[in-house]
């Protein structure tokens, strides 16, 4: 389904012919057909394709939890957000569970408090969106306890029968009285066509890709939720679904497709989220993937403000860690902080993209006004302090 437009808008932009409830049955590779079922008079059909591009999407990805699964929220489509809507309008105040310290789980964690529950978010880990580092977790767990959201880290849920969640933590089994239970612990590919036709998956069942988006299948490519990418500094094989990088991908799937010479560069990881009144952001390879691939790396955190310290501001701090090579060249970062923080962390991915080191960035000229930045760039100030770190310690 379209969403930004309608699908006769979209084809009258775009010069598209757009088939609506037109599902796809089977890929025959060999043959280079599909076949094809209309959903609205159940006729099948054939069609011959030279190039065939696979975005199936992904699906939310639901953990083993007992009981009645249609208890169990989930948000893909604006159906799903829906009946999520209708549930929390028409619950009375009272207890609701998230399990995922995700993206998507810190955002519903937020919109079901302002519905006056309280909410607990569950996680099987330590950290947060499935990864952040020590220091970055604790400010965000700092911060979230003020919220009325309570946080069970390094908890895995066990059973839910519509009215209570049974989990075990730290302290062993327990549970938790909720009337309303949502799942945000990440997405799935959905790769089921592919794998049908023969095509290459990877471990967790994404479409294995090319630079060039191609799969294992002559003709055939595969980008987005569905598609494995190559991580950037690393360049190990990684499943990132997020919508920057199905833009990206679909794009060079598309240049690839007709022809175009691309390759395409690598994802950083990029991303970003709102916490209540604060912001987090991240690029580049997390430490778990530097030490998988071998690279010695380094990291400085450090506190700083997003204006100047006379601006009027409810909230301006900003804390930056910085991950580095002993050399200097920078691999990624992680933001959280005050309005203003996230959208910063672009300095940093363009700074990998150009493989840039620590010292390139301490002289550049970045824009300055009091009430946007203190005279020094936080973020520049947070490299002067790692360059300065990465010296001492050789």
């Amino acid at each position: 389904m379209l969403y930004s437009y309608t699908p006769d808008a979209f084809a009258a932009a775009r010069g598209l012919d757009i088939k609506t409830s037109c599902e796809v049955l089977s890929i025959d590779p060999y043959k280079k057909q599909i076949m094809l079922k209309d959903g609205k008079n159940g006729v099948a059909a054939s069609a011959a394709y030279r190039k065939l591009i696979i975005a199936t999407g992904g699906r939310a990805r639901v953990p083993a939890v007992s009981g009645d699964p249609s208890g169990l929220l989930t948000l893909r489509t604006l159906a799903d957000a829906d009946k999520i809507k209708h549930r929390l309008m028409n619950m009375p105040s009272g207890k609701a569970a998230v399990i995922g310290a995700s993206f998507l789980g810190l955002a519903m964690a937020e919109v079901i408090s302002h519905y006056g529950m309280q909410v607990t978010v569950f996680d099987e880990g330590g950290s947060f969106f499935g990864g952040t580092s020590d220091k970055i977790s604790c400010e965000i767990k700092e911060y979230i306890n003020i919220h009325n959201v309570k946080l069970e880290m390094n908890s895995s849920a066990l059973a839910y029968d519509g009215s209570s969640l049974f989990y075990r933590g730290g302290g062993g089994e327990s549970s938790l009285d909720c009337g309303l239970l949502f799942i945000a612990a990440g997405t799935e590919p959905e790769s089921s066509l592919a794998a049908s036709a023969g095509i290459e998956t990877a471990e967790n069942k994404a479409i294995d890709v090319s630079l060039k988006m191609e799969t294992s299948a002559s003709s055939v490519y595969a980008c987005g939720d569905c598609a494995m990418m190559r991580d950037f500094v690393t360049g190990l094989r990684v499943y990132l679904p997020t919508a920057g990088n199905a833009n990206r991908t679909g794009r060079f799937a598309a240049d690839a497709a007709a022809g175009v010479k691309t390759r395409f560069p690598g994802v950083m990881n990029a991303s970003a989220a709102r916490i209540f009144d604060r912001e987090y952001a991240r690029t580049g390879p997390s430490p778990e993937m530097l030490d998988k691939k071998g690279m010695p790396y380094l990291q400085s955190f450090t506190k700083g403000a997003v204006k100047a310290s006379y601006m009027p501001a409810e909230d301006r701090d900003i804390f930056i860690n910085i991950i580095y090579s002993p050399e200097g060249l920078i691999y990624g970062a992680e933001i959280f902080g005050a309005p203003g923080s996230a959208k910063r962390i672009d300095l940093i991915t363009e700074a990998v993209y150009a493989r840039n080191t620590l010292n390139d960035m301490l002289y550049m000229d970045f824009a300055y006004n009091p009430n946007l930045s203190p005279s020094w760039e936080p973020v520049q100030q947070a490299l002067h302090i790692a360059e300065a770190r990465r010296k001492s310690s050789f």
